[in-house]
This record gives C-alpha cells, structure tokens and sequence, in this order.
C-alpha cells in the first residue's frame, strides 16, 4: 500500500522541518487540525479574567498519564507551578487524574488540574503567555499560530528536533527532562514571560503563517481533489518514485541522519586506520633504533 500511494499527507510543516526538501507527492499539512477559536465559557472565561498576569498552559501529550510520571519531574512541576501565583495554570494530565505522592485536593487555587482543556481556543486568548509542552507537532503548530511562546520538555526523539527548531528560531526554550528541577523549570519559565524578545519571535512566527497563500486544510483539498480528478497524482509525483526501505527512509525524514550516520562511521573509520598506521610506524621506528643501539655496543 505504501509503496502504491499517489499522495502522503504528513502532519508537519515547512517551519518545524528546517533545510528538509520534500518529494512533490509528500504534502505537508501541518496545522490542518486548527479550527477558527471558539469563545470561552464558564468556568475557563471566569478563572482566566480573575488572574493578574495571564494564563499558562501546561499540556505535555495527549497520550501522557500523569499518573506514570516519574517522582522527580512530577516535584519540579508541582514545586514551579505553585510558585507562579499571579497566573492561572490549567495543567492537563491525562485521564486518570492523578500525580504520583500529590493530593490534587490541596494544590493551589491558582492551578486547575484537569483531563481535558480546550487548547486551540484557550492558545488563542488575549491573556495567554505560555505553553508548556513535550514537543508535539500539533501543539506547536497551535501555539506558534496564536503567537504564543513555548517552553519544551520533549519526551521523545521527533518533539526534540521540533523544540530544537523553535528554540534556534527564539520562539522559545528547551529543557532536558532527565535533568529537571523545580529551579531550572521555573527559571527557564520565567525568562520567557519576562523577556518581550520571545513574545515577538513568536508574534512573528504567527504573522507569516496566517500570510502564507491558502491554509493547511485548503492544501489536503486541493491534493485530494487533484487525484479525484486525474484518478492519479502523476502531475505531482516524481517519476521514479522511492520504493520499499529508501520510501519509508524519505517519507520518515530518515534518509538525511543515515547519511550523517554513515558519514561519521567512516571519518571515525578512517581515523582509526591513520591512527594504527602512525603507532605501527612509531614502534617500527623505535625497533629499528633499539637495533642500532645494540650493534654499537
């Protein structure tokens, strides 16, 4: 089937995929999901109006149980979280609606813990000021639509390359989260509610993909709509398209790493071969004169 498709619809984005060139039938639609923002009612409206400073998101994957997460980072959240009072902080933690060594009953009034929370419409609130996030594509997408910058703890390998994109582009920051503590957490969170210069690369982030000609959704109709007519996308599809291991390779962004990968196998290769060959050398060397020194005596 893989193999067979006219079409790939990726759900990534020419923003997170940075130097990356896709085959004419990969269409990225990245942001498709995002609906027009929906107005917030009560309770959400209420909480975020009677917060002095604003209000945090704090969304760390929709497959994420917060009742698996480890001790530690379960601490760092609690302990930062709670230190930032002037703000409400919706934090969603999955469906069992439980932290490790944490009684939700007597966490501070200015933290809603809960198992849902309606992000694209709360992103787009006037009164937001960060999200805190693992990295996925689609929140990014969101966060970086309503201008909204963004603080990364990315729990897998993909969300590390989309935080790394967004920090380098100063949207946001990154942390490592085998080596978080309440400390790094509320500092980093800090830096980017205090300095304006994230705010308005992210600002900016949000201008030029609302300025870009048609949107996500628009781009999935148009290459549906495309084979719908023609019964083919072979107007769009290369010619001699990638079959087996170098399609899964290209469509998985995997070919560019492999190359990097290969590259460093042989440099370090050659390396060790230019190394034997030096101490081989050396040691011949020193025989020779041990030789030398013994026939002169």
């Amino acid at each position: 089937i893989k193999q067979n498709a006219e079409l790939y619809l990726v759900n990534s984005d020419p923003f997170l995929e940075s130097g990356h060139s896709w085959p004419s039938h990969v269409i990225p639609v990245g942001g498709a999901h995002i609906d027009f923002p929906k107005p917030l009612f009560y309770p959400w409206n209420t909480s975020i109006s009677s917060a002095p400073a604003g209000l945090i998101i704090v969304q760390l994957g929709a497959n994420v149980d917060g009742s698996a997460m480890p001790p530690a980072l379960v601490k760092a959240f609690v302990g930062a979280l709670s230190k930032l009072t002037k703000f409400r902080i919706y934090w969603r933690i999955g469906t069992n609606l439980s932290l490790k060594g944490v009684d939700l009953e007597n966490m501070p009034s200015h933290i809603n813990v809960t198992t849902f929370i309606p992000q694209n419409d709360l992103l787009a609130h006037r009164r937001c000021k960060l999200l805190v996030t693992n990295g996925g594509s689609s929140s990014i997408l969101e966060a970086l639509t309503y201008g909204v910058p963004i603080l990364g703890v990315p729990l897998y390998g993909v969300n590390y390359k989309n935080l790394w994109n967004v920090e380098q582009r100063g949207a946001g920051l990154m942390l490592n989260k085998d080596k978080l503590d309440e400390k790094t957490l509320l500092g980093a969170m800090k830096k980017l509610l205090d300095t304006p210069i994230y705010k308005k690369k992210a600002e900016n982030f949000a201008k030029e993909l609302k300025s870009r000609p048609g949107s996500a959704f628009e781009r999935v109709l148009n290459a549906i709509e495309l084979v719908a007519r023609h019964g083919s996308a072979s107007l769009i599809r290369p010619s001699k398209r990638p079959q087996g291991l170098l399609l899964f390779l290209e469509v998985s962004h995997l070919d560019f790493f492999l190359i990097v990968v290969t590259g460093l196998f042989f440099a370090i290769f050659i390396s060790y071969i230019i190394l034997r060959t030096f101490l081989r050398t050396m040691c011949w060397r020193k025989k020779v004169e041990k030789k030398e020194k013994q026939k002169k005596h």
